[in-house]
């Protein structure tokens, strides 16, 4: 038998003891480590993969000057944002760029910051989304496929990541259609990443009504630097063995 572990038990905050509230003059507050466990619901909430829950605007490495821009939109960006600004306001980005050339750390980063405002956010990677669209076929889950795009319809900010890397078929083709539009007709924002690396081929794969929708919703940003980042590394390694 398997001697279970003596786990520590958790310290009650010293503010309110674990209640969740405190007593102030003006009566019963918030303690802030409620608004702490919530903002830790809201991430979780979110669907970000483990391997980018601790991305962040300012971890963007690069002192380079498209770095920097693209750092100081991200925190521009997250300043201004209100989910359902004026309908002539282009409220989403558009990243394009070179695998592994940051798109996704930045777009989380960005996520991750309008969640700390208080809003609600999804992160859905496109791939991962339709896949799960089709388990729900089986009737083996606790979801079925409109359930899925409500949730990600209805996001105050949704990061749509990797468009472009799903088959192009009719069935996904119809389905990313129906989320666009229903985000598009609610005004709603959507950051998305692709590696297509201009307008016409990301037409070419998801269809022209769809890509119409994004350049009206979305800021345009191409000026990732052209490398690959997870690549760097490895690269290095591989070089310094060579030489040996």
């Amino acid at each position: 038998m398997v001697k279970e572990k003596d786990e520590k038990p958790k310290k009650a905050c010293e503010k309110c003891g674990g209640a969740g509230f405190i007593f102030t003059e003006k009566g019963i507050e918030p303690c802030e480590c409620h608004a702490n466990y919530l903002l830790r619901c809201r991430i979780a909430a979110a669907g970000i993969p483990s391997r980018y829950k601790n991305k962040t605007i300012e971890s963007f490495k690069g002192s380079d000057r498209k770095r920097r821009e693209l750092r100081n939109f991200a925190k521009d960006y997250v300043k201004t944002f209100k989910p359902r600004m004026e309908q002539e306001e282009k409220k989403g980005l558009l990243y394009i760029g070179v695998p592994g050339c940051g798109k996704t750390h930045l777009a989380v980063g960005i996520l991750k910051s309008i969640i700390e405002k208080g809003y609600a956010g999804y992160f859905c990677n496109v791939v991962d989304f339709f896949a799960r669209l089709r388990d729900s076929y089986g009737g083996d889950t606790s979801y079925d496929e409109m359930d899925m795009i409500d949730k990600v319809s209805k996001a105050d900010l949704l990061v749509l990541d990797d468009l472009g890397a799903e088959n192009p078929t009719e069935w996904a083709s119809d389905r990313l259609y129906t989320l666009i539009n229903r985000r598009y007709e609610s005004n709603l924002p959507v950051i998305v990443t692709t590696n297509k690396m201009d307008m016409e081929q990301l037409q070419q794969h998801i269809g022209k009504r769809i890509v119409s929708r994004l350049c009206e919703m979305c800021h345009y940003v191409d000026s990732f630097p052209n490398e690959d980042w997870r690549m760097k590394d490895f690269e290095k390694e591989y070089h310094a063995k060579q030489k040996k």
